[in-house]
């Protein structure tokens, strides 16, 4: 199960297509052990357009097997959707789903898949839905 860090909120498999939180609308937030403390998501300006380690994380959301890497430290994560380090000492969180829309991953550490400053949903990089109205 996991949990809004924010106001404790369970978020279960029913909120996953969801990027914040019912109970408080927190959008970055999220752990899967209520004891953790949350971290800002890792983005960085990219100079290309492939995935070159953590100071690129452009296209990280087209690498499946980078999806439960932690970016920071390198541990591994917990979670489905709302994912956690491992690493007590790091304690990131970031955010890993596919659009509703066109089904294309994304990713919060991506730069390409930017949250929309309107909704807090990610925008898809290859179709650019979020939550807003048309």
């Amino acid at each position: 199960m996991t949990y809004c860090a924010n106001c404790g909120t369970p978020l279960d498999e029913c909120n996953e297509s969801q990027p914040v939180c019912p109970g408080c609308g927190d959008t970055l937030a999220t752990e899967c052990d209520a004891d953790l403390e949350p971290a800002d998501d890792l983005l960085t300006e990219a100079s290309d357009d492939t995935y070159d380690g953590k100071d690129c994380p452009r296209g990280i959301r087209l690498q499946r097997e980078l999806r439960t890497v932690c970016l920071q430290c390198g541990s591994t994560a917990t979670g489905t959707s709302f994912l956690a380090c491992t690493n007590l000492q790091c304690q990131a969180t970031w955010r890993v789903n596919r659009c509703l829309v066109c089904k294309q991953p994304v990713d919060s550490r991506d730069p390409e898949t930017p949250r929309c400053a309107k909704c807090g949903w990610l925008i898809c990089a290859s179709c650019l839905a979020c939550n807003c109205p048309s």
